[in-house]
């Protein structure tokens, strides 16, 4: 074989590496491109069904809330703070909201 040809193989032959791999990572990419949004769906089903079963307690707490406001209630409400925590699970201190809840009477 001479000097030409054996050139153009080896251009063919890494050529057909370099394509090959493309290729294999463009589909890797769409796999997990297609994995992330069957996991996100998952993910916004299962909150859906969290937010569905919570709104009957939140239903039974306002009721509750709603009738300690009352005059005459003699359930006593307090104090809560909420500290709203980030994805890296630390707090944020600037939306920090503190929510007092006042006696019948005005009181804190």
């Amino acid at each position: 074989m001479d000097a030409g040809a054996g050139k153009l193989l080896e251009l063919v032959l890494i050529f057909g590496a370099v394509l090959a791999f493309g290729v294999w990572q463009l589909r890797s990419v769409e796999r997990d491109r297609r994995s992330r949004l069957e996991r996100e769906a998952a993910e916004a089903e299962a909150e859906a069904e969290a937010e569905a079963e919570a709104e009957p307690e939140a239903e039974a707490e306002a009721r509750a809330s709603a009738r300690a406001s009352e005059p005459g209630a003699e359930e006593v409400q307090g104090t809560s703070l909420k500290i709203p925590i980030d994805a890296a699970g630390t707090t944020c201190l600037k939306c920090v909201t503190l929510l007092v809840t006042t006696q019948p009477d005005g009181s804190t």
